[in-house]
């Protein structure tokens, strides 16, 4: 298993404590020995893969996995605390499988409050943990503390506990995890070989050839944000085509590899939904599938599947009409994406943020 571990000395000379990598394992030596737990699961390494395989899993049976040195096997601790985020490569058998983490120090004290959970989907997704403010243990049992909350040493991470479908149970397939991470993500948080923007280039505000009245576009840092002043419409988009960014010249991409768009994004009001079509460039757009997902106030990342939905069902602004819809939307050739934000209602007030 391929680590790296950044000794402090190097971290304060380099003045980036709360930015560096701290210990990342990327299972690639075919040694699945510091991972175990309950007996409801069974592990297998294979290239840069772990793959847990899960069989009717109790409510909160978990996997466990041991920070170790890849050199002498020996056990070491992380220090987590200079940022206090873990980050975890995976996906799952089934969308939608849940994914907790707690963390456990040195003397056994477990983070389970409030136990970070994630969702997984059938790709791979860079999962966050924020640890921040949360190490705490609350004394649930199978740990030294026995009336919580106990505090939990960020600074002498030991392990890690993963329980898929917490206090669901009855979990049956496969998690795979690429890779675990203290500190920083060793790659890009999603990485596409089809199309990715990461807003981190201030260009990318260009990307949107069309804001409806009622929004504007900034862009800053690693983030791109949609501010609503409460006048859009009901169905008034944002139509977003792919740049690149060298060039500016505009291209289309093929989706048809497996039809999923997967978008980071969060809102500053709760429960905003945000739609996303996918459209050809003959301008026939997905209008079968008007796939819409809730926004959190944190970032989530949300799975839009365009498979068996690309067609377009002639409700107006396309070449496609009531006569002789439905027709079909090339999914070879998607030109652009068009932004719903409260499709239906509009009247949006507040700010849409994607990394």
């Amino acid at each position: 298993m391929r680590k790296s571990t950044i000794l402090l000395a190097c971290l304060l000379l380099a003045g980036s404590w709360a930015q560096a990598q701290v210990y990342s394992d990327h299972f690639d030596n075919g040694d699945p020995a510091y991972m175990g737990g309950s007996s409801s699961f069974t592990f297998s390494e294979s290239g840069t893969e772990i793959t847990v395989t899960a069989t009717n899993t109790g409510a909160f049976d978990n996997f466990t996995y041991q920070t170790h040195d890849p050199v002498t096997g020996q056990r070491v601790l992380v220090d987590a605390t200079g940022n206090n985020k873990v980050y975890v490569r995976a996906k799952a058998s089934s969308v939608g499988t849940a994914l907790r983490l707690d963390v456990q120090d040195s003397t056994g004290y477990l983070t389970s409050l409030p136990g970070l959970t994630k969702t997984l989907t059938t790709e791979y997704l860079v999962l966050e943990y924020d640890f921040t403010g949360q190490y705490l243990d609350g004394g649930y049992g199978g740990t030294p503390c026995t009336a919580g909350p106990c505090n939990v040493d960020g600074s002498a991470i030991a392990a890690m506990l993963f329980y898929a479908e917490p206090g669901v149970g009855g979990f049956s397939g496969t998690i795979v995890i690429d890779y675990v991470s203290f500190g920083t993500p060793p790659d890009t948080v999603i990485s596409s070989d089809v199309y990715q923007n990461h807003f981190d280039d201030p260009l990318s505000v260009g990307s949107f050839s069309f804001v409806s009245p009622g929004f504007s576009i900034a862009q800053s840092g690693t983030e791109m944000a949609i501010n609503g002043d409460g006048t859009a419409g009901p169905y008034d988009p944002l139509t977003y085509i792919f740049t690149n960014f060298a060039t500016l010249d505009t291209f289309d991409i093929d989706i048809t590899g497996n039809n999923k768009l997967y978008v980071k994004a969060k809102s500053s009001t709760v429960g905003t939904t945000l739609r996303v079509d996918v459209q050809d460039i003959s301008s026939f757009a997905s209008t079968q599938g008007s796939i819409t997902k809730i926004l959190d106030t944190e970032y989530t990342i949300l799975e839009y599947d365009f498979t068996g939905v690309l067609a377009d069902l002639g409700y107006g602004g396309t070449p496609c009409t009531s006569s002789t819809a439905p027709c079909p939307v090339d999914g070879t050739r998607i030109a652009d994406l068009l932004f719903f934000i409260e499709p239906g209602v509009g009247a949006f007030t507040g700010t849409v943020t994607s990394d």
